[in-house]
């Protein structure tokens, strides 16, 4: 299963304007400590440039925690992002 964020500009407010300008594609590839953590590998995606490459792999993560404690762990881990 992947989770997908995506960031885009929505100039003036209208949603016919959209432009798509980075993607994170979180994909669990597994689990670890017993089956209790899934771990996720993130790609990430400059839509701007089109180039994608996969900036982690073994992000550990217990979906009782939710979506968004995930997306936060994926954004503390962006070391490559706006290069």
């Amino acid at each position: 299963m992947t989770l997908r964020l995506k960031i885009e500009i929505v100039r003036g407010g209208d949603e016919s304007d959209v432009t798509e300008i980075h993607r994170f594609d979180i994909s669990n590839i597994g689990r670890s400590n017993g089956g209790r953590d899934h771990v996720y590998q993130v790609v990430e995606i400059d839509m701007e440039n089109n180039k994608g490459f996969v900036f982690e792999k073994g992000i550990l993560h217990r979906r009782e925690q939710g979506a968004i404690a995930l997306i936060r762990k994926v954004l503390s881990h962006c070391h490559r992002l706006s290069k």
